[in-house]
């Protein structure tokens, strides 16, 4: 019987994957190797705080609502690969693509770049392993500190109390799990894998199931078992099964007591099991023909369960795919070609379309379907889920504490999201903010000032200048440029000004001058110059032919020149972000690069334009590549993906404009339009603030 959460209720649960094709994770892999190559859907489970009963056998046959197993399929992946297994922490969501980790949302730590098939996820690492691999490797704070103790009081005694000798020890110690991972052996090659919060188990060969406790100060096994036949794990918070070859299931209670004897008991009532999903207080279990039969129990299922044993639960039949909250009453699956999910819909978990937080009363029975077109893959954690569609783009709802939706914002909303929006003529972005002309005039989002937070589109303080001006920042005030002029709320500046940046300018004789005070100071050396940029504290001026790096201190008023360096004869214009890179007559875009100019691999660029650490181009055919940082999305991927070399925006359609602010941009496309991706902290991408946006969103302009 499952023990309620009371005990264990401070503890934050994490979601294990479960299997999906040849790519099967954790919690509900195909009863034979063979089978996972099936092109089924797939949801991947949460693990459960609460145990499944493993005692009697049902005395009744009951008809109860909608939970359902985790399967395996196949989808189309990010980016058009082959997403593998699915696993979803409390703020964030991974997925193996051509077997290689992407998440999206705060990973627990610098993810890896190592092939894996299996994965599973806890509330502050990521394990992966290889199918038939030697062993586990798991990543992460919480990856980091199993052991240290231990270790630490090693390093103690063979320093003698030097603390430099012990500091670099444990430089090494952490550098070396940064690096390799956490390792745990697995005799026989690991064939599955499954977490809870702070345990992780492995089922390897010889039947053998292996445990690891992450609170532990050792990196020995927590459990050593032998269940006979296991082809299958799933876990939850306090709970852990095994499916079996022959369809039975295994559970036994796991809270990562080593002093704990623990015994697997058959689940009676479960045979021919196919497919295993674990939960809070509720577990199912469903054969080849869809059918489910369930153990434990929850008011948020309206599930009426025996105490001993497993019941027919009709009302869960059918699902292709399902999975448990580990720690929440709430669960979604794949059914009848679409998401369904069900229990409590709080914090938007049913991902009810136009319920933002589902507070109103509800009936166990009425399911939440959200808006995800052809659904392959859900998977679900603590408070919110996450469904990959057929094209391989990930969208996610519920709860988005920390971050755990990943491509969307700080609120508890329901996603996916995607808002009509008036037609833009124009664009323009302001460091944070982003501007876009209608037709009733310039509407701009983001924060208008450094407490200013509002997502929602502002209109700016008029000033006197005319309609086509463009909204600039200059100095930290929002000023309007037209022409060479600049006009200010309290005054007009002319000449070339280096926009949202420090308030400096190119005269008409081109000479550099940088504001201090009230006063503008002139750089002796610099005459002639066309173009300013910045990138950093540095600034570059020049033009075709020569570009110089000068620094400028604000508080003497001096002006530095570090160095001068050729630029190519036929450039027309200077982009920078970290490097210098210029545009040359042939649009090709050419960076500046151990001491010789690279010509970047992108197609011609008609527009280019640069933010504090990335740039984005526009080609004549309307593509957008984005090189540079990808720490907030800046390159429409999710933030693990990192690229020396440029890359195109995918899901943008046809663009005609382009803006890039500090770490955001946005693109005027078809009809006017406008579509933002990266940084989403101020609600520069014109969303409730959040944290970032790796697939671009479409603004809403009308309000």
């Amino acid at each position: 019987m499952f023990r309620g959460m009371k005990r264990w209720g401070w503890m934050i649960a994490a979601l294990f994957a479960s299997a999906c094709g040849d790519d099967a994770a954790p919690a509900t892999t195909p009863t034979s190797a063979s089978e996972s190559a099936a092109s089924t859907p797939e949801v991947s489970a949460t693990a459960s705080p609460e145990g499944p009963s493993t005692e009697a056998p049902p005395t009744a046959s009951t008809e109860a609502s909608d939970v359902a197993p985790d399967d395996n399929p196949r989808a189309d992946g990010v980016e058009g690969q082959t997403a593998g297994a699915l696993a979803a922490g409390d703020t964030f969501t991974c997925a193996l693509v051509a077997r290689r980790l992407q998440c999206a949302g705060t990973p627990p730590s610098e993810l890896p770049s190592v092939e894996a098939d299996l994965l599973a996820a806890l509330p502050g690492a990521v394990c992966l392993a290889a199918r038939e691999g030697p062993d586990v490797r798991c990543f992460g704070e919480a990856a980091e500190t199993v052991g240290h103790e231990a270790a630490s009081a090693r390093w103690e005694a063979r320093c003698q109390g030097d603390p430099e000798c012990v500091d670099r020890r444990e430089t090494a110690f952490l550098d070396a799990r940064r690096r390799d991972g956490l390792r745990f052996a697995v005799e026989g090659g690991v064939r599955a894998l499954a977490a809870s919060s702070t345990v992780v188990c492995a089922l390897g060969g010889e039947d053998r199931v292996i445990c690891w406790d992450f609170l532990a100060e050792s990196t020995r096994p927590l459990r050593r078992l032998t269940i006979a036949g296991a082809v299958d794990l799933a876990m939850s918070e306090g709970a852990a099964c095994a499916r079996l070859e022959g369809g039975g299931i295994r559970c036994w209670e796991e809270w990562g007591d080593p002093a704990e004897r623990v015994r697997p008991s058959n689940v009676r009532g479960v045979s021919g099991a196919a497919r295993v999903a674990v939960g809070a207080d509720l577990a199912c279990a469903w054969d080849e023909a869809g059918e489910a039969r369930c153990w434990g129990g929850d008011w948020a299922f309206g599930v009426d369960l025996p105490d001993r044993g497993s019941a027919r639960v009709r009302r869960f039949d059918g699902f292709d795919a399902f999975a448990f909250s580990s720690t929440e009453p709430f669960g979604c699956g794949l059914r009848a070609g679409r998401v369904e999910c069900v229990g409590d819909p709080r914090y938007g978990r049913l991902g009810r379309a136009g319920v933002a937080s589902d507070a109103r009363p509800y009936t166990p029975a009425e399911p939440g379907f959200p808006a995800v077109a052809e659904p392959r893959r859900v998977v679900v954690g603590a408070s919110h889920a996450c469904a990959l569609d057929a094209e391989g783009a990930l969208f996610c709802w519920g709860s988005a504490a920390d971050g755990a939706l990943g491509a969307s914002r700080q609120r508890e909303a329901v996603a996916p999201v995607e808002v009509a929006g008036l037609r833009a003529q124009a664009i323009v972005a302001l460091r944070q903010r982003t501007c876009a002309r209608t037709s009733s005039g310039w509407r701009c989002w983001g924060p208008a000032s450094s407490t200013d937070r509002r997502a929602e589109p502002w209109r700016p303080a008029p000033i006197d200048a005319p309609s086509e001006a463009v909204p600039v920042s200059f100095g930290g005030r929002v000023c309007a440029r037209f022409g060479e002029s600049l006009r200010c709320p309290s005054e007009t500046i002319e000449g070339r000004v280096l926009e949202g940046s420090q308030p400096c300018r190119l005269t008409s004789e081109g000479a550099l001058e940088c504001r201090r005070r009230a006063e503008w100071d002139r750089a002796p050396e610099i005459t002639g110059a066309r173009w300013l940029a910045s990138a950093g504290s540095d600034l570059f001026v020049g033009g075709p032919g020569q570009i110089t790096r000068v620094a400028y201190s604000s508080l003497t008023g001096v002006f530095t020149v570090k160095e001068t360096f050729d630029a190519p004869e036929d450039a027309i214009e200077l982009v920078t972000t970290h490097r210098p890179c210029v545009r040359r007559e042939n649009l090709v875009v050419t960076c500046r690069q151990e001491q010789r100019w690279v010509d970047l691999a992108t197609p011609p660029l008609v527009e280019v334009a640069a933010g504090l650490l990335h740039s984005c181009g526009r080609s004549e055919s309307g593509e957008v590549w984005c090189w540079g940082s990808n720490a907030s999305g800046q390159l429409a991927r999710p933030r693990d993906f990192v690229s020396a070399a440029p890359v195109r925006v995918e899901g943008l359609g046809v663009a005609s404009a382009l803006a890039v602010g500090m770490a955001h941009t946005c693109a005027l496309v078809e009809e006017g339009a406008v579509r933002c991706w990266g940084a989403a902290n101020e609600g520069e991408l014109g969303v409730d603030p959040g944290t970032w946006i790796a697939t671009p969103v479409r603004l809403d302009l009308s309000r």
